[in-house]
C-alpha cells in the first residue's frame, strides 16, 4: 500500500535506518540490518513498531482458510532477530520479544466466556449454575457464538519455536482472562489463567452457589482457574478442576475431586476394566490429588 524511508546497502549488508510500510489498513515501522552474506541463509536483527494492523485483512491475505475469524487493530513493539529464507527455516530460530496488543477484538465460531463457566457443570453444586435465567441476563456473554473483547494485551518472549507469554490480558465485557503459558509458532496453546467475572456476573454466581464466594478475588470478583489448549483458531477453554478444588478447600475439594474422577471410573469399566480395578485407580488417583493438595 505504501513505503517510505532510508536505508543502506553494502558488503551484503542492508542497514535499514529507519522504514515505514504501509499495509493491511496499518503502518509496520522497521531499523536494523538484514544480512545476505550466507547465501540461501538470510539473517536479520530489527526493532519494529506496529500501529493498527487490522487483523481480518491480514488474514484473509496470508491465511485465507481462516479469512472471517478474527478481527481487532494490532499494536505491537517487537525486537527480533533470526534467519532464514522462509518461515519453516525461520520459525525454530526466530528469537526476541516484547509487548503486542490487540484491540477491539472478535474471536468467531467461539465463546470463551461460555465454554470455561459451561465447562463448571460437571462440578458438584456447580451443575445448575449457569441457568436460563442466567443466561438471559448477560446474552452477550451466553447468547453469541463469537467472543468479543475490548482489548488483549500480551508480554511475550519468543525462541526455539515457541512465545513464552510473560503477561496475558483480555479484557470482555462480562469477564476478563489473565493468565501465562506458551504459544508455539505453529499455534498450538498451553496457557493456565484465571477467568475473572464482573463484578455483577460475580454478584449473580455467588447469590447461585455461596461457595463461589472462596474463589473471590480481593476486587470481589469471581476468579475460575482455567487451561486454554488447542490452536490459535480454535481455542478450547476449560475449568482446571484441581486448582479450584485447592482454592475451595476442606470438603468442597475432596467432593470435586472425587465427583471429577468418578467419570474416569465408569470410562474405565465401559472399556471393560474390571469395576474392582477402575475403582482402585480412581482412590489411588483421588489421594495422590489429596495429597497434592492438602501437602501430605
Amino acid at each position: 500500500e505504501g513505503l517510505e524511508g532510508s536505508l543502506s546497502y553494502g558488503d551484503d549488508r542492508a542497514i535499514v535506518e529507519s522504514l515505514v510500510l504501509r499495509l493491511f489498513g496499518g503502518e509496520v515501522g522497521l531499523a536494523g540490518v538484514y544480512n545476505l552474506r550466507v547465501p540461501g541463509h538470510p539473517a536479520f536483527s530489527l526493532n519494529t513498531a506496529v500501529e493498527g494492523l487490522q487483523v481480518e485483512q491480514a488474514v484473509a491475505s496470508q491465511a485465507p482458510a481462516l479469512d472471517g475469524r478474527f478481527e481487532g487493530a494490532i499494536r505491537s513493539d517487537l525486537k527480533l532477530t533470526g534467519t532464514g529464507a522462509d518461515w519453516e527455516a525461520l520459525r525454530p530460530k526466530l528469537r526476541g520479544g516484547g509487548e503486542l496488543h490487540l484491540e477491539d477484538g472478535v474471536l468467531r465460531e467461539i465463546n470463551l466466556g461460555e465454554e470455561a463457566l459451561g465447562g463448571l457443570a460437571g462440578i458438584p453444586g456447580l451443575d445448575d449454575l449457569v441457568d436460563a435465567e442466567l443466561r438471559s441476563r448477560y446474552p452477550a456473554l451466553f447468547g453469541a457464538e463469537e467472543t468479543r473483547f475490548d482489548r488483549a494485551d500480551l508480554v511475550l518472549q519468543i525462541a526455539d519455536g515457541v512465545a513464552q507469554i510473560q503477561e496475558l490480558v483480555l479484557e470482555a465485557r462480562d469477564f476478563a482472562i489473565e493468565g501465562t503459558g506458551r504459544i508455539g509458532l505453529d499455534g498450538a496453546l498451553d496457557l493456565r489463567a484465571q477467568l475473572i467475572c464482573s463484578e455483577a456476573l460475580s454478584t449473580d454466581l455467588v447469590a447461585r452457589q455461596a461457595a463461589l464466594g472462596s474463589l473471590r478475588s480481593r476486587a470481589g470478583r469471581v476468579a475460575f482457574p482455567v487451561q486454554v489448549r488447542g490452536g490459535l483458531a480454535e481455542p478450547r477453554v476449560s475449568p482446571d478442576i484441581a486448582a479450584i478444588a485447592n482454592r475451595l478447600g476442606g470438603s468442597q475439594a475432596r467432593e470435586l475431586l472425587g465427583r471429577a474422577l468418578q467419570g474416569a471410573q465408569q470410562g474405565g469399566e465401559r472399556a471393560g476394566e474390571g469395576a474392582q480395578g477402575a475403582a482402585d485407580s480412581a482412590d489411588e488417583l483421588l489421594q495422590k490429588g489429596l495429597d497434592s493438595l492438602f501437602g501430605r
